[in-house]
């Protein structure tokens, strides 16, 4: 009896610790809440239009919900504050999810995500993809966004 009792709770015991761990997991992973930079919620065309007044650049950060990497990105490099602070103060940030806005992500012609594009007087200066470190990131900002 004893026997048996044991092979069906060690089964069950494993099936539950198995469904809470995916449940952690599931909470510490999942769709990324938008990075702050991106609360003016800018349409491209606002941003060029805003990029006309200012002398700014557009800069396009390509997402999708889907997509594990972005999600890293905006947890991690794109709330960096050097970051943050670079990106509010040189460039008109537009948040583009290629899911919803597919033309125009297929203007850019994107090849992988995340991405992020500089864009001035409607030409792409400069272009990365992948999920870039904080300090990578912020280089390669700087130089792309002196890019004339």
């Amino acid at each position: 009896m004893a026997g048996a009792l044991r092979r069906i709770l060690l089964p069950a015991v494993v099936i539950v610790a198995v469904v809470l761990l995916l449940g952690r997991m599931r909470g510490a992973s999942g769709v990324a809440p938008m990075p702050p930079v991106f609360a003016q919620g800018l349409t491209l065309v606002q941003a060029e239009e805003q990029s006309g007044k200012s002398g700014k650049p557009v800069l396009v950060y390509a997402t999708a919900d889907w997509c594990g990497p972005c999600q890293q990105f905006k947890r991690t490099t794109l709330v960096d504050p050097g970051v943050v602070a670079f990106l509010s103060e040189h460039t008109e940030p537009v948040y583009l999810n290629v899911d919803k806005h597919r033309q125009e992500a297929g203007n850019f012609n994107i090849e992988s995500i995340p991405a992020t594009i500089i864009v001035r007087d409607g030409k792409v200066l400069a272009k990365v993809a992948g999920n870039v470190p904080p300090a990578d990131y912020l280089e390669w900002l700087k130089t792309a966004v002196a890019t004339p």
